[in-house]
Order: structure tokens, then C-alpha cells, then sequence
């Protein structure tokens, strides 16, 4: 302590005020660091989960449509079978490459 009371008031200042601009930086430092990580977990949520998502949306889509053609078919009572079977053709084909 006897350091301290020979050094004049501004070398005091000035250590303290660089004393605080180094706690600053590190600060700083570490809040890049954290933004950083934070940046490549929403990546990995926007690449990864928002795919998944849309893929089960079509196959929802696609099972959706199946129930509205079966429904159609049970309606019509056997009319227009066979353009019915290759609409639920296609949209299986659609559910299955979507899976």
C-alpha cells in the first residue's frame, strides 16, 4: 500500500479507470463468445427442426387429402373408381417420400 501513496493521484486514476476498461473488455468479450453460440444454436433450430416441420406438414397434407378422396369415393358410390385409386396412388407415392 505504501506503493500506492507515493504515485500521484492521476497514475491512481488512470490505473483505475484502465483497471475498468479491462473488466469492460472482458465483459464484452464474453457477451460475443455467449451471442455467438446462441447465433449457432437458432442456426441449427432453423436448418434442422424448420425441415423436419415442413416435412411433416406435407405428409399431413397428403394424408388430408387421402381422407377427403375416400370420403369423395364413398359419396359417388363406386363412380369414377379408377381415377380415385391413382389419386390415392399419388398422394401415397407423396406421404412416402416425404417419410
Amino acid at each position: 500500500m505504501e506503493f500506492l501513496r507515493n504515485v500521484s493521484v492521476v497514475w491512481r486514476l488512470g490505473m483505475g479507470f484502465g483497471l475498468l476498461l479491462l473488466l469492460v473488455a472482458a465483459v464484452v468479450a464474453t457477451g460475443a463468445t455467449g451471442s455467438a453460440v446462441q447465433k449457432r444454436a437458432m442456426q441449427q433450430v432453423v436448418e434442422v427442426n424448420v425441415a423436419k416441420v415442413r416435412l411433416l406438414s406435407d405428409m399431413l397434407d397428403a394424408n388430408n387429402q387421402m381422407m377427403v378422396v375416400r370420403r369423395e369415393m364413398l359419396i359417388r358410390q363406386g363412380d369414377g373408381l379408377a381415377e380415385d385409386e391413382a389419386r390415392i396412388a399419388a398422394l401415397v407415392a407423396r406421404y412416402e417420400a416425404s417419410w
